[in-house]
């Protein structure tokens, strides 16, 4: 797909070769959007899981903020840490 957009229709890349800085440009942009698909959905999994757990529906029942504890991103980002 990236080859169909990037080389053929906008002709702005080469489809294959080593034809310089120019042909590795499109290899890791695919890597890199595949590595940033599994990251939001390890995050967005991480989260649901906090807000399901013990502490958030306390904070619910008490009635705090949503902000007091919305910001518990501190507890989902831990595995990139």
């Amino acid at each position: 797909m990236l080859v169909l957009l990037l080389s053929i229709t906008f002709n702005l890349l080469p489809p294959s070769g080593m034809e310089g800085f120019s042909s590795f440009i499109m290899p890791a942009a695919t890597m890199g959007i595949i590595l940033i698909a599994t990251n939001v959905r390890l995050v967005r999994t991480t989260m649901l899981d906090t807000l399901r757990s013990q502490y958030i529906m306390v904070a619910r029942a008490k009635a705090f903020p949503t902000r007091s504890y919305s910001t518990n991103m501190r507890c989902v980002t831990a595995p990139f840490r």
